[in-house]
C-alpha cells in the first residue's frame, strides 16, 4: 500500500541524520505530534529538552542539547547540538559539540 504524505519525513538511520531529526523537532515542533514527556526549556535564547528523571545542571546546556529519561549532567559540563541518551552520565569536564553520547562512548557527528 502507499500512502503519501506532505509534512516532515526524515531517514534517520544514521547518528548523524537521527541528531538531526532531533535538532529540527526541538527547533520546529510538529503540530500534529503531542507534547515531549519532558520539558522544553530557553537556553541563551535558543532551545534545549530535558527528559523525564534527568538530572541536569541546566547552566550546562547551550542551543541543542537533547538530554534524555534518567541522563545525568554534572555542573560544568558543555551540552550543544547534542543527545545524551537514557542513563548516561557527563562529567564536570565533557565538552559535547555534535555528539551522541551513549553507552560510555561518544560518537562525535559531523
Amino acid at each position: 500500500a502507499l500512502h503519501q504524505h506532505d509534512g516532515y519525513a526524515l531517514d534517520v538511520g544514521t547518528p548523524a541524520s537521527y541528531l538531526r531529526a532531533n535538532l529540527d523537532l526541538l527547533h520546529n515542533p510538529l503540530g500534529s505530534l503531542t507534547e515531549p514527556p519532558g520539558e522544553i526549556i530557553e537556553v541563551d535564547g535558543a532551545r534545549a529538552y530535558i527528559g523525564l528523571d534527568a538530572r541536569v545542571d541546566e547552566p550546562s546546556l547551550k542551543d541543542g542539547a537533547v538530554i534524555l529519561h534518567g541522563a545525568k549532567v554534572a555542573l560544568g559540563a558543555s551540552i550543544e547540538n547534542a543527545i545524551v541518551m537514557p542513563g548516561e552520565e557527563v562529567e564536570a569536564n565533557e565538552r559535547l559539540d555534535n555528539v551522541i553520547a551513549w553507552a560510555g562512548g561518544r560518537l562525535k557527528v559531523a
